[in-house]
């Protein structure tokens, strides 16, 4: 006996829930293709801040375990395709790093080629700590900012494209705080945001 048109097994979708699950897939990828960008850019910049904080700490370290001034030596820069590096040394009378003593000095570079790096600082592109892990300065400047940012731009309002790392009279170093309504890192001593990647 042969079954009828309306027997037959269905197999497959029709039409209506092909274009019901493709609206849906279109929905949650214009969710989460933006949030998993941020997420991108979030991890690079908490990255690229942890490695100068690993630098400027193991130069205060050295600064106070070998009783002489240690510092970081940044190559800055908003050339993008251009590695940005850090280099922790014994500093000289300058000063600046000596590199004459290789099994002292420890060098680095950021993760991205698209980052730029900034900083204000006592001596150019120096963070220097005194043998009781001081910061280093020089005339008026007591304080320290160091600003990685990507695409030289300290934010895209509101996602934050920037870190800054502050470094106080003391030798204390942290992050910045963020600013919530446009994503730029805040300055603590002046509570203004950083805006800018070459000088923050």
């Amino acid at each position: 006996m042969h079954r009828g048109i309306e027997g037959r097994d269905q197999a497959g979708m029709t039409l209506v829930e092909l274009l019901v699950t493709m609206t849906i897939s279109a929905i949650l990828l214009a969710i989460g293709v933006p949030s998993m960008r941020a997420f991108v850019i979030n991890n690079e910049m908490a990255t690229s801040a942890n490695q100068l904080i690993a630098a400027l700490n193991l130069a205060r370290g050295e600064a106070v375990r070998l009783g002489t001034p240690f510092g970081v030596c940044l190559t800055l820069g908003t050339v993008k395709g251009t590695q940005k590096t850090w280099t922790v040394a014994p500093l000289n009378a300058t000063p600046a790093c000596d590199l004459s003593k290789p099994d002292l000095v420890h060098a680095g570079l950021l993760t991205d080629d698209q980052l730029s790096v900034g900083a204000t600082t006592p001596v150019a592109a120096v963070v220097g700590f005194d043998p009781l892990g001081r910061l280093v300065t020089v005339g008026a400047t007591n304080a320290a900012r160091i600003i990685v940012c990507l695409n030289n731009a300290t934010s895209i309002p509101p996602q934050s494209t920037s870190r800054a790392v502050l470094v106080a009279a003391s030798g204390r170093i942290r992050v910045a705080a963020t600013d919530p309504a446009n994503g730029n890192p805040i300055n603590d001593a002046t509570a203004a945001d950083i805006t800018s990647c070459t000088a923050p």
